[in-house]
Order: C-alpha cells, then sequence, then structure tokens
C-alpha cells in the first residue's frame, strides 16, 4: 500500500484532494492549520482540567438539624496558690530539700506543656526528681495542679434548662494546657483507652434556636490581683466546627475578661462536594475527604495534618514526644534539656504539605458584651446565687436554622473529558475518533509494508547485482 492509497481510504475531509497533485500543496497547508488549532484546543482543554478541575457554586440554604460546636474553657495554666499549697502538703521530700525553693519554681512545671510557660532547665529537673522520689508523673501532678472544671464553671444551662456542669464538661490535655471540653473529644485518650474509640460518641445538636436554647456558663473570676501574663493569668474559650472534634489540636483562643458577659451567636457555612469531583483522584481535586485517614488521625481535616506534621518534625529532630501528643510515635516524654529544640521544631510549619480538606463545616460569629453590674436586679434565673462581680456570662448559642451550603463540583468528569476531545477532532476534521484510530493503523500498516519491502530489497540486492 502506497500513500497515495493512504489517502484515498482515509475518512475525513479533504483527504482526496492530498492525493492530487494539483491540489495537493493548498490542502496541506489547510490541514496543518487544522492539526495545530485542534491540538491547541485539546492542550488547552486538558491544561485547564489538570489545573483547577472543580469549582464552587453556592446552593439554596438548608435548614437542618445543628450539631452544636465543640466549645473548650481553659483554666489559667498559672497554678493557683492554694492548689500548690495543698499538693505540696502531700508530698515526701528528699533530706536536705529546700522546699521553699520547691514552691517558688514548680509553677514552671507548665513548660511541659504550656509554650507560654517561662522555665529554667535546672528548676525543671528539681521538680522532676521531686516528682520521681514521690512516684508521679507529670500528667497527673499538672492536672492536681490546676484548676477543676467544677472550680472553674460554676453554673451551666443547656437547651433552656439548668445543667450539671459535670455532666457536660470533661477535662483534657491539649495544645495549650488542661482545658474544659463540651462536645469535644480526645485522639490522646482515644490512643491510651482504645475502648473509646469503639464506643459512639454522643453529638450535642439543638432543636431550638435562640440565645435561651443553647449553652449558658458562668466562669469563675476571683481575680485578687491583676495578671502579670494574659496568656498564663487569663481563662480562654474557643469554639471548633464541626461539633465533635478532636481537641488535641486547639491552640489559644479568645481570653475570658472579668465582670462582663458575652453573646456569642454561631451559623454554620459548610462546603460538600459532588460525586463528580469525589471521583477525581485527590491529586486532581487537591483536596482530601473526610474519611480518608491520615497517618495517626483516623478522618481527614487539614488541622490534624498540621498537628501529625508537627508531632513528625519534633520526634525527627529532638528524638521525643511533647507531653500533650498523642502517644503513637513510641518516642519518650520530652525532657527539661530536649524542650528548647521541640518548641523550636513544633513552631515551623513550613515544610508541611497539607491540603484542604474537600468538605468541611465553618462557624461565622456574631458577638457582643457588656459589663456586668451587681446592683441591677435581674430576671433571668440562671443568675441567681451568683456574685455577679466575680464570674463572668458567656451566652453561646446558633443563630438560625438556615445553613449556606457550598458544593465543590468538577468541570468535566473522565468520561466527558474524553467525549469533548473527540468533539474537537470532529470539528476540525469533520471525523470521530474512530476515524483517528483508523488513520493511525493505516499508516502503521504502511509503515510496516515499506520496511517488509525494504527488507526484501536487501535481502535479494546481492543476487540481482
Amino acid at each position: 500500500m502506497d500513500w497515495i492509497e493512504l489517502l484515498n481510504r482515509a475518512q475525513f475531509h479533504g483527504a482526496a484532494r492530498l492525493a492530487s497533485s494539483r491540489d495537493r500543496f493548498q490542502w496541506l497547508i489547510a490541514h496543518l492549520i487544522f492539526i495545530f488549532c485542534s491540538v491547541a484546543v485539546v492542550y488547552v482543554t486538558v491544561t485547564r482540567f489538570y489545573d483547577n478541575p472543580t469549582y464552587i457554586v453556592q446552593l439554596t440554604p438548608v435548614m437542618s438539624l445543628k450539631n452544636f460546636p465543640t466549645i473548650v474553657v481553659c483554666p489559667q495554666v498559672h497554678f493557683l496558690d492554694h492548689k500548690i499549697d495543698e499538693f505540696l502538703s502531700k508530698l515526701v521530700f528528699p533530706p536536705s530539700t529546700n522546699i521553699t525553693y520547691i514552691r517558688e519554681v514548680l509553677p514552671q512545671l507548665a513548660a511541659l506543656y504550656s509554650s507560654d510557660t517561662v522555665y529554667e532547665v535546672k528548676d525543671l529537673e528539681s521538680i522532676l526528681e521531686l516528682l520521681a522520689y514521690n512516684k508521679l508523673d507529670v500528667e497527673s501532678a499538672s492536672l492536681r495542679l490546676t484548676a477543676t472544671c467544677d472550680e472553674t464553671i460554676l453554673k451551666c444551662s443547656w437547651r433552656g434548662r439548668d445543667a450539671n456542669c459535670s455532666s457536660l464538661f470533661h477535662m483534657e490535655l491539649t495544645r495549650y494546657g488542661f482545658c474544659c471540653i463540651f462536645n469535644g473529644r480526645s485522639f490522646r485518650r482515644e490512643v491510651r483507652e482504645p475502648k473509646l474509640i469503639k464506643k459512639e460518641v454522643e453529638k450535642m445538636h439543638i432543636y431550638k434556636m435562640g440565645i435561651m436554647y443553647g449553652l449558658n456558663i458562668a466562669i469563675e473570676q476571683n481575680v485578687s490581683k491583676p495578671p502579670v501574663n494574659l496568656d498564663l493569668s487569663y481563662k480562654w474559650i474557643t469554639a471548633l466546627s464541626p461539633g465533635n472534634m478532636y481537641v488535641d489540636v486547639v491552640s489559644n483562643g479568645v481570653p475570658i475578661p472579668p465582670g462582663i458577659e458575652v453573646w456569642a451567636g454561631y451559623t454554620m457555612k459548610s462546603i460538600q462536594l459532588s460525586e463528580e469531583a469525589r471521583s477525581l483522584s485527590p491529586k486532581l481535586r487537591r483536596c482530601y475527604l473526610a474519611n480518608e485517614p491520615l497517618k495517626y488521625f483516623p478522618v481527614y481535616q487539614r488541622r490534624y495534618c498540621m498537628f501529625e506534621c508537627k508531632m513528625d518534625r519534633v520526634a525527627l529532630r529532638c528524638k521525643c514526644a511533647l507531653l500533650n501528643y498523642p502517644p503513637v510515635l513510641g518516642m519518650p516524654i520530652c525532657g527539661p534539656r530536649q524542650l528548647a529544640c521541640a518548641r523550636a521544631a513544633a513552631d515551623r510549619f513550613d515544610v508541611c504539605q497539607c491540603p484542604l480538606a474537600c468538605e468541611k463545616e465553618t462557624l461565622n460569629t456574631r458577638h457582643f458584651s457588656f459589663p456586668l453590674t451587681p446592683d441591677t436586679p435581674t430576671y433571668d434565673t440562671f443568675y441567681d446565687n451568683l456574685d455577679l462581680s466575680k464570674v463572668t456570662i458567656i451566652r453561646l448559642y446558633v443563630h438560625g436554622y438556615t445553613k449556606t451550603v457550598n458544593s465543590r463540583r468538577s468541570y468535566f468528569s473522565r468520561s466527558n473529558l474524553f467525549g469533548q476531545l473527540g468533539g474537537v477532532f470532529n470539528i476540525f476534521f469533520g471525523c470521530s475518533i474512530l476515524t483517528v484510530l483508523e488513520l493511525l493503523f493505516l499508516l502503521r500498516r504502511y509503515i510496516r509494508e515499506r520496511r517488509l519491502a525494504t527488507h526484501q530489497q536487501r535481502e535479494t540486492w546481492p543476487f540481482t547485482r
């Protein structure tokens, strides 16, 4: 088969003209232009798909049952004086121990889990030696020195009814320190107590909106002297969405000043993933689904990924793990001499490659505050038996039932992309992809016959000379 026959068999516009010597040059130029245009369109289409295969569209707001945010209330990191005295009174001191010196440096123990605490290596080693002498670990000792949730949160109401604060809040060790947790969970505790993973965690929902149907708390604020360090002496509060989040990743929130009442209303905004975008690979959609587990955490969120990156970096550089890290690294707890290395390694995020989560919820907060006046009469029974000069009232509620939903969708699926490429060939050449495949087959056959003819000519050449 020669190339003239190949062109006569080709099923696209102008193929027969290429076989004619009279019109060959003009049609060759035209076909080269068509080929360039079609290749350019295909390249732009494929590149556009790989550069940004998804887009976000806002859907009609929906009404739904609200999963209340995770609320974290952190007592002051600085140990209270009466807690220190009570703790020291139950210790056994080695001979020649300076009890006054121990009492003075004991607050430095918080440096092992709070990066805001200043410490001296020698002082911290002395404290750890005393704890080891009394067969105490750092976590249990620090917990005894920290204000409990019952001491921090004096009164609670949930969904319009008075509630026992102990049934709503539990204390966990977080990145910031010991905090009281509402509607949250601790990955650190689940690793240490595997039975908690199999236990279904109760999620806190609300059925009515408004300030009277959320979470109201009265926080103790008996401040006898001005705080020297705001980070260590103030109580803190933060909210995480969605609810039932792992609080291991909590960082500093909003300080709670004494003598005020705060109203904070939340509205939800979520991003969901369509089925077409869900079928794309993580590299293409540039985000991860919640059910795609991380190295340690069983679900994906970007803040979990950043936390894992920090854990691995501390372990790699300092050969230890901070006290408030989940015990999954198999590393010893960072001691006083490793603490500076661990803090420096944990503060760097430039090496973490953590894409966004495909589906997530964010909180939009509207809040205002006003001072509490003890002499002003009150009509809400929540104020009963509270000294308004020594508390802070915080009312947390969901502002509305409607939730703004943004859907992340894919411009093309793989089948749509393949179909569009076939349309490109049809526009420029008047042929389908099957015709293109047929041309390739004929071209392959033509090249094969040419090679066979050349091979036969070389074999017969010495005898035909």
